[in-house]
């Protein structure tokens, strides 16, 4: 269940617009960063398997304690994939402005670049491999072996890997 629309994080910071999307560890929406009257979207930790939100307050919890050094250790990983991103300077990496944990999880707010879904869509960097979309991938990313290192510490938790033709090929199953 993602967080309603106007709900407020951070004090006041942002106020969540709407759910842009979701996958199996977490939640992205569309949100204002209230006093810079900008548009951002924020990324949150939910793997909706293991919590359960709390409808009046918003905060997660866990189905059962016994996941939870599992989705700490995930947690983590999401947090840090967060902080790598942050570190990057680069034209063609999204911005993030903000890292924070509210509500019993970890959020990420990020710059909105207008856009259409990347639902669906391949994205080719080397050699053409089959198509994983008739597996039922929503997005898979073939990338160039030099670079696996730093894709995988962004992706790590949220995408699979796997090799085609000596290519290295993420994708995530929704």
């Amino acid at each position: 269940m993602p967080l309603k629309p106007n709900t407020i994080l951070q004090s006041g910071r942002y106020r969540i617009v709407d759910t842009l999307g979701r996958g199996s560890f977490g939640i992205t929406y569309l949100a204002e960063q209230v006093m810079a009257r900008r548009k951002v979207c924020i990324k949150e930790y939910f793997p909706k398997d293991y919590y359960r939100r709390d409808s009046s307050t918003g905060a997660l919890s866990l189905s059962s304690e016994g996941f939870a050094e599992t989705m700490s250790k995930y947690k983590a990983k999401f947090l840090k994939e967060a902080q790598t991103i942050a570190a990057l300077d680069h034209a063609n990496i999204i911005h993030i402005y903000d890292i924070f944990e509210e509500n019993n999880t970890a959020y990420y707010v990020m710059e909105y670049v207008e856009g259409e879904s990347l639902s669906g869509l391949n994205i080719y960097l080397s050699n053409i491999p089959p198509n994983l979309n008739d597996l039922g991938c929503s997005c898979t990313i073939y990338v160039p072996r030099k670079s696996i290192k730093a894709y995988k510490e962004i992706c790590e938790y949220d995408c699979d890997w796997g090799k085609y033709k000596d290519q290295i090929v993420g994708y995530d199953f929704d």
